[in-house]
């Protein structure tokens, strides 16, 4: 019986391009894939730890392999930013869970700068003389979220005016309502309207009818 390999978690770091939610393409082996970059400080004595055991694993094995991390670049400047990004990619759906353990939704979209843990396995990489180590996505704990909702018009620079409210949605119900104001009384209301009625009572009434339909007017 094979051996089960260690699930092992990471610091709590922040979500770097993630496709944790919805899969993107690995263009090299033509698969989906599910990945995240994992943004952790250095200065921290447990990040360190971290950081240490897997080039310590990597280079045990493979004395010139890659470990699976990198330094963070600024994307306008190419500096580094200090920070260093850990590489977390699995060719299948990953488990998402917040806080309190609850599954996350399959609808909500963990989107960039998001509060993570990452639950992983390590394996080893020969591949065209290129040698190191992967980390395979298992699971992923949502500490903060930052959900991704897509870009908006205004995102784009477009010009967005703030749309009136009309007194009708569409033509139809404009014409439904023309409709009822127009519609012959029956026998029965005529005569409860002319019923114990003095003249100027009457004047009245109709004076009031015309005001209210001129209140209902669209415009």
């Amino acid at each position: 019986m094979p051996k089960t390999k260690e699930v092992r978690l990471s610091p709590i770091g922040l979500a770097i391009y993630p496709h944790l939610s919805r899969p993107t393409r690995d263009m090299k082996d033509e698969k989906d894939v599910w990945e995240v970059h994992l943004e952790l400080d250095p200065n921290f004595r447990k990040v360190k730890d971290f950081l240490n055991s897997l080039y310590s694993e990597t280079k045990a094995k493979y004395p010139k392999g890659n470990p699976p991390y990198k330094k963070q670049l600024d994307r306008d400047t190419g500096e580094e930013t200090g920070m260093i990004l850990v590489i977390f990619k699995s060719f299948f759906p990953p488990k998402l869970f917040d806080i309190y353990g609850q599954k996350i939704d399959e609808n909500i979209i963990i989107g960039m700068g998001s509060e993570i843990q990452v639950a992983f396995i390590t394996n080893f990489y020969d591949v065209a003389g290129t040698k190191g180590m992967n980390l395979y996505l298992q699971s992923v704990q949502v500490r903060k979220l930052i959900e991704y909702k897509g870009m908006e018009a205004k995102d784009y620079g477009f010009n967005v005016e703030v749309k009136e409210e009309k007194p009708f949605e569409d033509i139809e119900d404009m014409e439904k309502a023309t409709d009822k104001d127009k519609r012959t009384p029956s026998v029965d209301e005529e005569q409860e309207d002319t019923e114990e009625k003095l003249p100027w009572e009457k004047t009245k009434k109709k004076t009031d009818d015309i005001e209210a339909a001129e209140d209902e007017i669209p415009f």
